[in-house]
């Protein structure tokens, strides 16, 4: 099931989840953890893991959005 995706409103996290970006992406976690098994998605994971999930920097998805990172073909 796809997440309700961000209104233009919405402000983006300084530490997103894979919801987070599921939202602003408007991608269902399925298709996200797809293009992260393809290495289709650029963002680097913050680590160490202090939960059981991914967590991004709210930064780097901006700079995502913006299509500031090439997608790697």
């Amino acid at each position: 099931m796809k997440p309700v995706p961000m209104a233009a409103s919405d402000r983006i996290p300084k530490v997103c989840t894979v919801s987070d970006i599921c939202r602003a992406l408007n991608i269902s976690e399925r298709q996200f953890y797809d293009l992260r098994a393809q290495q289709r998605f650029p963002i680097p994971e913050i680590r160490p893991r202090i939960t059981r999930g991914p967590r991004f920097s709210g930064v780097d998805v901006e700079l995502y959005l913006e299509g500031h990172y090439a997608v790697a073909k």
